[in-house]
């Protein structure tokens, strides 16, 4: 069981990563088909949720803490419980 969990975090890291103490959206894309993910809780205090297509990542991003997730280099400061939805150029 180990080892496919370690296939899955792989897989979700290729979508969306906060590895870095930032949030990064689709750093790895391996194909260019749509790809929707959702329920991504980031260390970052935001929980994920959106689309990436070939040209554009609409993400949902709702607090689930107080915090200030860095998303294409610029702060997003969010009360807990507040929510926004961004569209990013890839």
């Amino acid at each position: 069981m180990a080892t496919h969990g370690l296939v899955a975090q792989s897989l979700a890291h290729n979508v969306v990563s906060d590895f870095w103490g930032r949030l990064e959206v689709a750093p790895c894309r391996v194909h260019d088909s749509p790809v929707r993910f959702g329920n991504f809780h980031s260390r970052l205090g935001v929980k994920v949720d959106g689309e990436i297509t070939p040209a554009t990542a609409t993400i949902t991003l709702k607090a689930w803490q107080d915090c200030a997730p860095i998303i294409a280099d610029k702060s997003r400061p969010l009360w807990k419980g507040e929510q926004c939805v961004l569209t990013l150029e890839l």
